[in-house]
């Protein structure tokens, strides 16, 4: 069959068997791998051959069926292990890339292949490679398994789904490794086996440095096997970064790639084929049976890829991201009114959240809540030219971002403190952004990242927006009108507009004011405004109150009295310093209780461990949300 092959770009994909004392698959697998189509350019097979438990022997008759086997297509190497390996190290050590080039499929030694793997390897290969950078900077690898699990798991700890869904076309996109028949690419594998030096150094000592991750059947699976398999490693890996690989999905059953499942190192006993292998041309007509295929396309990809796939994720769910279905568009490449209009919800309601670099451990805590509750339908303002290396991290990890270039980059990578000149204009330049989404018509929830949402707020929200054009989290203290600027929800309507217009003005003047030296920070700021003009100005449509204060405690109230029992959304304020409000969150001592205000023994009071959501080494969430 003709495979798309760009004649400047050379590339190869060398074979790796893993082998383990059981000579028949090894052979069948050997068998089915010399009878496979190749391209004329030499193909490397390498057999790892791990050693028996200690006081064992080599296998023997694994030795005699390498010896005896014949590689037509290029060159045969052994590597003979004089201890056991075992599967992580099995995989693991044998293949480091030192080129983009360079890629591997790795397969144990109970998988049969197609006669047409290797084609459809490297027709794929070729194709991703000549997608759009965006298309494919998340890309893996490419699994020719029938993937049948879904290893996420829902809060009663059943699976999430009982098999990844139906995708729109014959390959998709799917977050899950595949065992039976996996190609690496080289640049993700690299990147993989660093991080896992980094964190296996010492044997993973530390419970932070494990690969642990909630609400996974494969993070139970490590709890009992440990470090004997290697999946939930990657799979850590994979979901730290949101990368994802491409699976096919063929009519029937059929597959390119079948695991007899012979007994060895995973199960006891022979299971047969997990899959119907494509064996003929009559095979692959019926796998592809409706697909359109050509001399040049003789797989379908061409339509498939150019078309976008679809994204399942660990749930086994078509991926919803803060954004849309599956990938995102290309960075920078949105307008503001683009932007709302993939995000928000069919209610027209978006939750605003400002970050900068030195807020990113908060952030991410906060958007990790988001995801267990399910809320997707926010963005993130962020200072800084669009395409920074902040902004593309987060929009690797699918989070919605409009880039605001007109202040100066540099605020993107530190930490503000609240009196300073770079905050209250990082501020003003929200509150425009506030200003412009409510003339659009949208719903605008102000919402602060130093919290964690326990609970979805949106029912809540639309309930006080019956009765409050503004609602808002009270602030403590004597007065009935104290709004938190960190949560404040505003509804489009001509009252709320007509208030945060004069908002946006008081934003200006106190800034124009500051530069001429009439008036100190300190004096005012953006909550100060917006309660001045509550409290005091009168506007004709305005109608605001304060939302219900069992459900949206101010920081004092849910740390330090206890009022936690029905509480939607926590915000850690009422407390000074980024380290203070992550040792808070972590229910652990203030590490500089001097700088807090007057009574500041009481933020000592302990919490829940599980307001603290994020692996701090990837800033990832810990678990996954079904």
């Amino acid at each position: 069959a003709h495979v798309a092959t760009d004649p400047s770009t050379s590339i190869s994909i060398s074979i790796i068997v893993l082998a383990y004392n059981r000579p028949g698959a090894l052979e069948r697998c050997l068998t089915a791998l010399a009878g496979a189509a190749m391209p004329q350019q030499r193909v490397s097979l390498t057999v790892v051959l791990d050693h028996g438990p200690s006081g064992s022997h080599t296998c023997a008759a694994c030795l005699s069926v390498i010896s005896n086997f014949t590689w037509p297509h290029g060159d045969l190497r052994l590597w003979m292990r004089h201890r056991s390996g075992g599967i992580l190290l099995n995989w693991l050590e044998p293949f480091y890339p030192l080129s983009d080039d360079e890629f591997v499929y790795v397969v144990e030694d109970d998988t049969v292949v197609s006669p047409f793997y290797y084609s459809f390897l490297l027709d794929a290969v070729h194709r991703v490679r000549a997608l759009p950078l965006a298309q494919r900077a998340d890309l893996y690898g490419i699994s020719l398994q029938r993937q049948y699990l879904v290893p996420g798991l829902l809060p009663n700890g059943r699976p999430a789904a009982a098999k990844p869904p139906r995708p729109t076309h014959h390959v998709y996109e799917y977050s899950l490794v595949g065992t039976w028949g996996q190609l690496l690419f080289p640049d993700k594998w690299r990147e993989f086996r660093l991080w896992f030096e980094a964190r296996y150094a010492g044997g993973a000592s530390s419970e932070s440095s494990r690969p642990y991750l909630g609400n996974m059947i494969t993070d139970q699976w490590y709890r009992g096997k440990g470090d004997t398999i290697w999946t939930p490693w990657f799979i850590k890996f994979v979901h730290a970064r949101r990368y994802t690989q491409l699976y096919t999905y063929f009519a029937q059953d059929w597959s390119l790639a079948t695991s007899y499942r012979d007994a060895g190192q995973n199960t006891n006993k022979d299971l047969g084929p997990d899959a119907r292998l494509v064996r003929s041309e009559d095979d692959l007509a019926k796998a592809l049976a409706g697909v359109p295929r050509s001399d040049d396309d003789p797989f379908g990809l061409a339509g498939a890829l150019e078309g976008g796939l679809d994204r399942v994720d660990y749930c086994g769910h078509q991926v919803h991201r803060a954004g849309g279905h599956g990938r995102p568009p290309p960075v920078g490449s949105e307008t503001l009114e683009e932007l709302l209009a993939r995000v928000a919800s069919a209610d027209r309601e978006v939750a605003i959240a400002t970050v900068t670099g030195g807020m990113l451990d908060l952030f991410h805590n906060w958007r990790c809540s988001l995801e267990k509750v399910h809320v997707t339908n926010y963005l993130v303002y962020l200072p800084g030219q669009a395409g920074s290396e902040l902004h593309l991290d987060l929009h690797r990890r699918g989070v919605p971002v409009y880039a605001d270039e007109a202040l100066d980059s540099t605020v993107t990578n530190r930490s503000l403190a609240f009196y300073t000149v770079d905050y209250q204009q990082l501020m003003l330049r929200r509150t425009r952004l506030i200003a412009k989404s409510l003339e659009l018509s949208y719903n605008v929830l102000i919402a602060d990242v130093d919290a964690v949402w326990l609970a979805n707020p949106w029912p809540h929200l639309r309930t006080a927006a019956r009765s409050f054009d503004v609602s808002y989290q009270h602030d403590g203290g004597g007065s009935a009108t104290n709004a938190c600027g960190g949560f404040v929800y505003l509804t489009a309507t001509d009252g709320a507009k007509e208030l945060w217009a004069a908002v946006l003005t008081g934003h200006e003047k106190l800034l124009d004011d500051v530069a001429a030296g009439r008036r100190k920070l300190g004096e005012m700021n953006e909550q100060i405004i917006l309660n001045d003009l509550l409290r005091g100005a009168s506007f004709s449509h305005l109608r605001h109150g304060k939302l219900p204060e069992d459900k949206f405690p101010h920081g004092a109230a849910y740390f330090s009295q206890g009022k936690r029992e029905h509480a939607v959304v926590v915000h850690n304020n009422w407390i000074i310093g980024h380290a203070n409000k992550v040792a808070r969150f972590r229910g652990k001592p203030l590490p500089d209780p001097s700088i807090q205000p007057k009574g500041s023994t009481t933020y000592r009071t302990p919490v829940p461990a599980s307001l603290w959501l994020i692996d701090d080494d990837d800033l990832a969430c810990r678990s996954v949300s079904c």
